[in-house]
């Protein structure tokens, strides 16, 4: 049994600089205590700029993200008591767990968007995310039970493809393709 918080505020704009230029700017503040204690300050950064001759928008983003490990389950998932579950405890003769620490984030997108003609489309999206305890979720034996769990860093990196047409009589349709490597 433990009692903890979670406070956050976020702040965010988006205004033409000039024309065909648009700024997306933000910043979000977070503070959490329920394991341990951290806050952080994540700013928000992105652009779109309209290219009207051939009409392209190109764009780019950079986000910190800031997520405290999902409630569910925590208090056990950090105990001694979760440790001697462990089969690779067991192994290794570890008798105590560290607690599991809000994921970090740092998210890079850069990516156009190409008019086709009047009725289509074509949007290409490239990002990377370089992550510090990386929050996932494991399931107990064959159980519906989850506990959170952290991997202490990781990196993921995709592309994303997708052509879509316009709206054409009230219907809307879209092919995409997407591949990420974690």
């Amino acid at each position: 049994s433990k009692t903890g918080r979670t406070l956050s505020a976020y702040e965010q704009d988006r205004f033409t600089v000039f024309n065909n230029l648009t700024l997306v700017l933000g910043v979000r503040y977070d503070n959490y205590k329920l394991l341990n204690t951290e806050q952080a300050v994540s700013p928000r950064l992105g652009f779109a700029y309209y290219i009207p001759q051939t009409k392209t928008t190109l764009r780019a983003s950079y986000n910190r993200l800031f997520q405290p490990p999902p409630a569910e389950n925590l208090l056990l998932a950090s105990s001694n008591e979760a440790a001697a579950l462990s089969p690779i405890a067991d192994l290794q003769g570890i008798t105590t767990v560290e607690p599991i620490l809000p994921d970090k984030q740092h998210a890079f997108e850069a990516g156009a968007q190409q008019l086709l003609s009047k009725f289509f489309r074509l949007n290409l999206t490239v990002y990377q995310k370089r992550i510090e305890n990386f929050s996932d979720k494991d399931q107990f034996f064959e159980t519906g039970v989850i506990f959170p769990i952290a991997i202490s860093s990781g990196r993921v990196t995709g592309e994303e493809l997708r052509l879509e047409s316009t709206e054409i009589h009230g219907f809307h349709t879209f092919v995409s393709y997407a591949n990420a490597r974690a």
